[in-house]
């Protein structure tokens, strides 16, 4: 690339692709690349003339393939995890059909995808619906003075007590200090 392009050449291959990528897209002109690297706006525009065209397609269209793939396994790996964080997908289908909604125009394969969306949408605020009633704190009391394994249990102690009178009087003492039982309840 000779002299004139020295400072760019000293640059990674992934950076002068990146360059000429953004350059080529449009993502960045040569004023801005020319303060972000630090040279003349000139000298990247000559740099960026002198890489042949078919060259510029090609890295222009493996960036595009990139894009294309992380958007791919992106939407994958929400898919893969749907349910699993209800809010999320909810915004990543309101995100998608506000997408979609704005490429559509008269597309078939478009229309299909908005209403697989709809669907989607749907079973989601139906699950959206179920972890709202599920995630609510739900308190539970559980009377077991009434359950028939404590009443029996209870019958079984009382028969040993009457047997062993001197132990009857600790025991209730006991009992009545960690307030399981009142006096009369068994007496």
């Amino acid at each position: 690339m000779g002299n004139r392009h020295k400072v760019i050449t000293k640059l990674t291959k992934p950076q002068q692709e990146k360059l000429l990528v953004d350059i080529q897209t449009g993502a960045t002109n040569y004023h801005k690349a020319s303060r972000e690297i630090g040279i003349a706006d000139i000298s990247i525009k000559r740099w960026f003339m002198a890489i042949p065209e078919d060259e510029k397609l090609r890295l222009v269209a493996q960036h595009l393939e990139r894009a294309r793939l992380a958007e791919t396994e992106r939407a994958a790996a929400v898919v893969t995890n749907l349910g699993d964080d209800v809010v999320t997908d909810l915004k990543w289908v309101l995100r998608e059909l506000k997408r979609i909604l704005e490429e559509a125009k008269d597309d078939e394969d478009r229309v299909m995808q908005l209403g697989t969306l709809r669907e989607t949408h749907k079973v989601l605020n139906s699950l959206a619906n179920i972890f709202g009633l599920v995630s609510k704190k739900v308190d539970v009391t559980i009377d077991i003075n009434n359950s028939p394994a404590v009443l029996q249990i209870r019958e079984v102690i009382l028969h040993v007590l009457e047997q062993h009178p001197e132990a009857q009087a600790d025991f209730l003492r006991e009992m009545q200090r960690l307030q399981v039982i009142k006096a009369q309840a068994i007496a």
